[in-house]
């Protein structure tokens, strides 16, 4: 009789032992909790360190892990295919695995972008500053060829007035105090007209909307390329106390290199205009 309830007792205890490892075996591990991580879209590569698990249930366990430096709770449920990462506890509330990849993946992507900007905006200053006299001058050439465009109220813009008012500002040019720092560069370049590359200077003219466009195709000779340097002039009609009548006047829309926008800003800004910058280099 003895034997049968010490036989009886060690099967009990045998079958304990057994439900107890059978249970363990199902508890998140730190190799499994990796696997699961692995397992999600969009994480296969992403650099991880798991140090440590909490069991809050049979079904769900917290693991330490390190992300990019930092220590985060992820959160893990037990299904019959095995165990799978579901969020990570963050300072708002849960975040979900496939979110927090996705912002993680964003994260990298932006900082990834910033630092080639960084790199491309250090290669445009470089190539702004060893181009930035060529700009200046033709930015001059374009505010004394400015003065070419029809003012009197009477007076049609087009080509016609504008080449006539051209003949007399060369005159100018030999001889008037006001460009004398300037003059070699304007005896040279307004026969032309050109610009500092010694390229034809562009001119469109629309009579009917009163406007008037220059392009310079810039340092590498190609025009609509982003180093023109283009300037839209649009008339306006503003009262002029010299001809004690209303004259056109011309604002200036231009658009040049960045980091050479100072080549043209003064003398735009003091006609009321606007210079935008354009990516020469990408």
């Amino acid at each position: 009789m003895m034997t049968r309830i010490r036989l009886a007792c060690g099967v009990a205890s045998l079958l304990a032992a057994a439900a107890m490892m059978s249970s363990c075996s199902h508890d998140l591990t730190t190799s499994k909790a990796e696997a699961a991580i692995r397992a999600t879209q969009g994480a296969e590569q992403m650099p991880i360190s798991v140090s440590g698990i909490s069991k809050d249930s049979d079904s769900e366990s917290v693991a330490l892990v390190t992300v990019d430096g930092n220590e985060l709770h992820f959160r893990f449920r037990r299904y019959d295919t095995g165990w799978k990462w579901e969020s990570v506890d963050g300072a708002n509330g849960k975040l979900a695995a496939a979110d927090f990849v996705a912002a993680r993946a964003a994260r990298i992507a932006a900082e990834v972008a910033a630092a080639a900007e960084r790199e491309r905006a250090s290669r445009a200053k470089k190539w702004a500053d060893n181009n930035r006299q060529p700009y200046v001058d033709t930015g001059y050439i374009f505010d004394k060829l400015r003065m070419n465009l029809a003012r009197t109220p009477g007076e049609d813009l087009g080509i016609e007035s504008w080449a006539k008012r051209h003949k007399l500002l060369q005159e100018m040019a030999k001889d008037a105090p006001g460009v004398a720092d300037h003059r070699d560069l304007l005896l040279k370049h307004l026969p032309g007209p050109t610009d500092a590359w010694d390229r034809p200077i562009e001119f469109h003219f629309d009579g009917e909307h009163r406007t008037a466009l220059y392009l310079s195709p810039g340092q590498d000779g190609i025009k609509n390329t982003p180093d023109d340097i283009v300037c839209l002039f649009t008339g306006s009609k503003r009262w002029d106390d010299f001809y004690k009548d209303l004259m056109w006047d011309y604002i200036p829309t231009c658009k040049i290199p960045e980091g050479l926008e100072g080549a043209i800003s003064e003398w735009v800004r003091d006609a009321g205009g606007t210079v935008t910058a354009t990516k020469a280099i990408q």
